[in-house]
């Protein structure tokens, strides 16, 4: 009676196992949320030196709006139609605009997630400030909020966790 049920419980234990396994190789690929803050945190010097206010790279459309001016890849592109508020007129990128660009983005190219959005607040010296909000997809943000104890202010249909003493993590809910 004993070897009938030692194949299924054996079968069980491996089938567990494999699972676990799955599991935590899943986790592995998942982006770790300090190594995110600390990729946004590498890009503050920049954005501050450029004082970039708004960022969004949609497929097929790149958007920077910074002390320059506001830039798109391409006006007439149905994909830069960037329904964000944000200065008008917004011209194509020159030169000069596509180089601030990429040095905005290329301290999160090395071994770290490439940034997609973000969306900038300024102190009046010029640092980066609270509720100021950066993106690596279009699915969660990290909302750069200094000392503050509670996710207070977020809006109802918004889940957070709190990262560090600085940081939450946030995504619709």
């Amino acid at each position: 009676m004993g070897p009938r049920h030692a194949a299924p419980i054996g079968r069980t234990v491996v089938g567990l196992l494999a699972a676990t396994a799955l599991a935590a190789a899943l986790v592995g690929c998942q982006p770790n949320a300090a190594d995110e803050v600390s990729a946004i945190q590498s890009q503050f010097q920049v954005v501050e030196q450029l004082r970039v206010t708004n960022l969004m790279i949609v497929d097929g459309c790149d958007y920077l709006v910074y002390s320059r001016g506001a830039f798109v890849t391409d006006l007439s592109s149905r994909e830069c139609d960037v329904d964000v508020l944000g200065p008008h007129p917004r011209v194509a990128f020159d030169a000069q605009a596509r180089n601030d660009l990429d040095s905005v983005r290329a301290m999160s190219q090395a071994n770290r997630p490439r940034l997609q959005h973000a969306f900038v607040k300024f102190t009046s010296a010029g640092k980066v400030a609270p509720d100021s909000s950066f993106g690596f997809s279009q699915d969660v943000d990290y909302v750069y909020r200094p000392s503050a104890d509670t996710r207070a202010g977020f809006v109802d249909s918004t889940c957070a966790e709190q990262v560090n003493a600085d940081w939450y993590r946030t995504w619709s809910c």
